[in-house]
């Protein structure tokens, strides 16, 4: 094989891999129920404030994680954004103040968590490990309920 054959194997090895990257990413996205949440509160474009390293974000009652996020409060609500390259599958949530029900802490596992509720009935769920993010949340819902 020569260096030219080698390096196209190479070049489309490297697609291929992309594209099932982007393919799986989007299929988690659907699984873990961000789709569907980024369609019911899509971002608004407002300007947001200081942002929060999220360590861990979970989604949903079965416990999926979402990848990497920095989590920004204003305003509106809550906005979660997806680090790059998630952000095309894992689009930007921007969850409103007045559907945010609760935020709970507990043990989770070997992890301190604090669960979000969310929606008209508050079966939504979703997981933040332990940051300032959950303590400014805390005290964002003081001053609005």
């Amino acid at each position: 094989m020569s260096p030219a054959d080698a390096l196209v194997l190479l070049l489309w090895l490297f697609v291929f891999a992309f594209v099932i990257f982007i393919a799986m990413a989007f299929l988690f996205a659907a699984l873990t129920g961000w789709s569907a949440l980024a369609r019911r509160y899509p971002e608004h474009g407002l300007e947001h404030g200081e942002p929060y390293r999220l360590r861990g974000v979970v989604v949903g009652e079965w416990g999926w994680s979402a990848p990497p996020v920095t989590g920004y409060l204003d305003d509106y609500g809550i906005l979660l954004v997806a680090k790059r390259p998630f952000g095309i599958p894992f689009r930007p949530v921007h969850v409103p103040w007045g559907d945010v029900k609760n935020v709970t802490r507990r043990k989770y596992m070997f992890f301190e968590v604090a669960e979000m509720r969310y929606g008209k009935i508050a079966t939504r769920r979703i997981g933040f490990g332990p940051s300032p993010f959950v303590s400014e949340i805390e005290k964002r819902l003081d001053l609005v309920f």
